[in-house]
């Protein structure tokens, strides 16, 4: 990796940047589940670089609480949360 870039990422480390509102897109049934998320996730975790994947785990969990997921959904769901140290275990690893 190049010096520069090294520097780059480690500076961005350094200070993430907050996740932000909620897309606009979304319902309000869809921002409550941000904010839920926003109040229980570790600190840190939830920056702009997460995004994406915040917004797919939102989407997921309200179809799993109107009882809609389907497939491998769950499975889907259960990996963002594990990606965002949003599950027990997950939290007990040192992402850095």
């Amino acid at each position: 990796m190049h010096a520069n870039t090294k520097a780059r990422c480690a500076d961005r480390r350094a200070r993430p940047q907050k996740l932000g509102a909620p897309p606009e897109s979304f319902t309000p049934e869809l921002i409550e589940i941000w904010h839920e998320f926003l109040s229980f996730a570790p600190r840190d975790v939830l920056t702009r670089a997460n995004r994406s994947l915040a917004e797919a785990a939102c989407r997921l969990m309200l179809k799993l609480r109107a009882g809609t997921l389907r497939g491998r959904e769950g499975a889907l769901l259960l990996s963002c949360l594990e990606r965002l140290r949003m599950t027990p275990a997950a939290r007990c690893t040192d992402i850095r």
